[in-house]
């Protein structure tokens, strides 16, 4: 088994760089609909995001990290499978290239908001991919935020040396800024809040399937930590990365059950499925997901 850390790390060092409370109100706090744009509206259907990476990304022995082959998917048709709106472009072994990302967004015809991570996998330096965000912007005004996946974990890809100048150049550009944590990776660490702070939009999310168990307790320590008003969505996979395997059925669900569960609670804003290239490969998991999403994603908040 390895952590993410390890798996990421590969990347970089290979070059390559359900049950939902009746009438609850879902939002974490009084309003977190402003941490994206346009702001959510009070369908849960509408705070689904869905973590894409490009249909072939997992084609190659050293990210496959055990999944089955299958044909590819790409990002805009996995959403459209699963009923999800809203997509993070996350250029995981490097797909889409940057010379092909224009061409590739414009087969985004169902997606409501785009974001775009500037701390992934892919080739280039943090600085490069955020230019490469906002030109993308100039033909596609729903992308309006930049993510940054593994800010908080030690490891050799770029990511800005200075958060609070990199957000001054996000508020003078109009770009929201959203973050990635792992709870059972790095923990939740204090020294962590004001960082956090800085970030519009925060995901939580757990390697290990084995961890599901356990991830109510960790959002609600992350909640306590960032505070009643920031938007905290939940990552939800749909395969063991920490493993290499698939993720059980019953875990599969108790994943989903927990975040309506935090989501009528009120301490989770949304959640965001990882990753798009599985859809295509008849897993489990990905149908449980399906059903799930057309059981509640019309349920009013």
């Amino acid at each position: 088994m390895q952590t993410r850390r390890d798996f990421v790390g590969k990347l970089a060092g290979a070059g390559a760089l359900a049950a939902l409370g009746g009438g609850c109100r879902v939002f974490a706090g009084a309003d977190d609909s402003p941490a994206v744009s346009p702001p959510y509206e009070d369908v849960i259907r509408d705070r689904l995001w869905m973590w894409g990476h490009g249909g072939a990304a997992f084609d190659k022995p050293r990210h496959t990290a055990g999944i089955p082959p299958a044909e590819p998917i790409e990002m805009n048709d996995a959403c459209r499978y699963l009923g999800i709106p809203n997509v993070c472009v996350c250029r995981y072994a490097n797909l889409p290239k940057a010379e092909d990302c224009a061409a590739y967004l414009k087969t985004f015809k169902d997606i409501k908001r785009i974001a775009f991570s500037v701390v992934d996998g892919a080739e280039g330096s943090w600085r490069s991919k955020y230019e490469l965000a906002k030109a993308l912007r100039k033909d596609n005004p729903n992308l309006t935020t930049v993510w940054l996946d593994d800010f908080f974990t030690p490891q050799s890809l770029s990511r800005p040396e200075d958060l609070v100048e990199f957000r001054r150049t996000l508020d003078n550009d109009g770009f929201k800024l959203a973050s990635v944590l792992y709870p059972d990776q790095e923990g939740i660490k204090p020294e962590f809040k004001d960082m956090l702070s800085l970030c519009d939009q925060i995901s939580v999310w757990f390697w290990y399937a084995r961890n599901i168990p356990g991830m109510k307790d960790d959002i609600r320590k992350v909640r306590d930590l960032v505070g009643p008003e920031k938007a905290l969505i939940m990552g939800v996979y749909m395969w063991d990365f920490g493993s290499g395997s698939p993720v059980p059925e019953h875990l599969m669900r108790r994943q989903l059950e927990i975040g309506g569960e935090l989501m009528a609670e009120r301490r989770l804003s949304g959640l965001v499925f990882h990753p798009t290239s599985l859809v295509s490969r008849k897993l489990a998991s990905v149908e449980i997901s399906r059903r799930w999403i057309a059981e509640n994603g019309m349920r009013r908040i």
